[in-house]
């Protein structure tokens, strides 16, 4: 659950989603949790389940494909202020994750 000043920064950081409709800011500020990685982490991994989106409030992540050679192929970056697509489109879609 978040408090009311994690929702309030939230809700600064992506004004659009939470200003539409107030059950949506209900519910993401009951269901919704503030987590601070370490650098290097992984939020997901290839074939991870998505049920949860993940709301960047600073910071950036990588998100990538490890091709068949066993490099890394970096297919963006998300930063502060954005959400990652395939996440969204995970939670959506009810797919795995294809990244990592």
């Amino acid at each position: 659950m978040l408090t009311d000043p994690e929702l309030d920064e939230l809700h600064q950081a992506f004004p659009q989603p939470l200003s539409i409709d107030a059950a949506l800011r209900a519910e993401i500020g009951r269901a919704g949790r503030l987590a601070e990685l370490p650098a290097g982490s992984f939020v997901f991994h290839d074939g991870d389940p998505c049920e949860q989106v993940g709301f960047i409030l600073d910071g950036a992540l990588r998100v990538f494909k490890t091709g068949s050679s066993g490099r890394e192929i970096t297919l963006y970056h998300v930063v502060g202020g954005d959400l990652c697509m395939l996440n969204v489109s995970c939670v959506l879609s009810h797919h795995l994750y294809p990244a990592a």
